[in-house]
């Protein structure tokens, strides 16, 4: 489905650059949607079906842009944006969790609080090591001394 919304190219094959994310849009986004809509119809199973299929690539598609993303970028404070969006699907999840309990739902509420402070742990780590080498924040700009002659 990606590889058609490219216009049918491979991956590798040049023009659009792989992990691209506008792969979001039809196999995330498209799942998502597509789960709320048949629920709203009453195809429950199709709905669950759909939304698992957008949640799971969501996570494959995401872990896949970051990691290209991370590789280039340094760390800084403005890394600390991505942790967000993990933070809401991490509360999102716990009250899912709350409202539906599944089976499991204390192994499945330690699992999503462990990895999210974990996630959230590592910025913070980073974060406050930068700052103790004084190289979180930019070096103050340089300026010209001026020359008095006597």
């Amino acid at each position: 489905m990606a590889r058609g919304a490219a216009g049918g190219r491979r991956p590798g094959s040049g023009g659009v650059r792989e992990g691209h994310p506008g792969f979001f849009l039809p196999t995330v986004v498209g799942g998502l949607f597509g789960g709320g809509a048949a629920a709203a119809f009453g195809l429950h199973t199709l709905g669950e079906a759909s939304f698992g299929v957008g949640v799971v690539c969501g996570l494959l598609l995401s872990s896949t842009i970051l990691n290209r993303l991370y590789r280039r970028l340094s760390f800084g404070l403005g890394l600390w944006a991505f942790t967000f969006s993990y933070a809401a699907a991490a509360t999102l999840a716990l009250e899912w969790i709350s409202i539906t309990r599944p089976p499991g739902a204390t192994a499945g509420t330690v699992l999503v609080l462990v990895l999210i402070t974990a996630f959230i742990g590592t910025f913070a780590a980073r974060t406050v090591l930068l700052a103790l080498r004084g190289q979180l924040l930019p070096a103050a700009p340089q300026t010209a001394r001026s020359v008095h002659v006597a």
